[in-house]
């Protein structure tokens, strides 16, 4: 999975989502300026395309982004946009970030793009996820929707608490 933030951060917030989620879109600016205040804060983000076709397609371009080192560009591109996030729209995200096309496609067809979603998807259905966005912060599950100030008083509280863990 790719993480945001410090990798080696003292706490842990893993996120599901789904790109056309408009919950996560108007979480995501907070999600940023968390990582961008707390640089003891690590963040894992869980594809979780749950609402079709372009979702899947969408999960699929970021996880192969990867491979050419611009993930968290065209995550951070396809959160920004204004509007459903389509084929077309990542397509022209990934060209306007200068993505090799032909290598992302074939990186998102390979069988250890499939294999993350599986597994995103096998982890969601334990943990009873059903719904985007949902936050694991250290070891506590919270679903749905969380402002700036809801997701910095959990932070603050693990680290209160000393329940500090990396997931």
């Amino acid at each position: 999975d790719y993480v945001a933030g410090n990798p080696k951060g003292d706490v842990s917030i893993v996120e599901f989502f789904d790109y056309n989620c408009g919950w996560c879109k108007k979480g995501f600016p907070e999600v940023v300026s968390l990582i961008e205040k707390d640089s003891n804060l690590r963040v894992v983000m869980k594809e979780f395309p749950i609402f079709g076709e372009d979702s899947e397609y969408a999960a699929r371009a970021a996880l192969a982004a990867r491979k050419q080192q611009k993930y968290w560009e065209l995550h951070s591109a396809l959160f920004s946009h204004e509007g459903k996030i389509t084929k077309a729209v990542v397509d022209d995200a990934a060209r306007a970030l200068g993505l090799d096309i032909a290598k992302l496609q074939t990186d998102m067809a390979s069988a250890e793009t499939s294999s993350i979603l599986q597994q995103n998807q096998a982890l969601a259905q334990e943990l009873a996820i059903n719904g985007t966005p949902a936050f694991i912060v250290a070891n506590q599950l919270v679903p749905g929707y969380l402002p700036h100030a809801d997701l910095a008083a959990a932070i603050a509280g693990v680290r209160k608490d000393g329940s500090c863990n990396n997931l």
